[in-house]
């Protein structure tokens, strides 16, 4: 079996990151024009946002790729999928003023701790 050092993970490890950063931030622009399109008052930024989100989501495919091919896929996704909830709760936090109950600071401990358990 092929084993992959630990100084070639930082770099794809960083880089999931930052691709799922701009994935949860693309998905933010989906819901903020759906609350702009539900309220009658933003058809064109609707269709811009969307535009956006979509190239977003396009434009992070070469990233994934390229962490597929230097990571194993059980690192890969449960990274992607733990750290895209977690921007999406900070996001939503930030710019949508949800609540943030006790219950969602240990959800939030749990995803961070499942993330440094599966990608040592």
């Amino acid at each position: 079996m092929n084993r992959i050092s630990s100084k070639s993970k930082i770099l794809p490890i960083c880089l999931i990151f930052v691709m799922t950063l701009f994935q949860a931030c693309a998905g933010a622009m989906i819901k903020y024009g759906m609350i702009l399109y539900n309220d009658h008052s933003g058809g064109k930024e609707y269709i811009v946002l969307f535009s956006v989100a979509l190239f977003i989501y396009c434009a992070v495919f070469p990233i994934y790729t390229y962490c597929l091919s230097k990571l194993k896929f059980c690192v890969v996704q449960p990274v992607i999928s733990g750290s895209v909830f977690l921007y999406t709760i900070l996001i939503s936090l930030l710019f949508f003023k949800e609540s943030f109950a006790l219950y969602k600071i240990f959800g939030f401990a749990a995803i961070i701790g499942g993330i440094i358990i599966v990608v040592i």
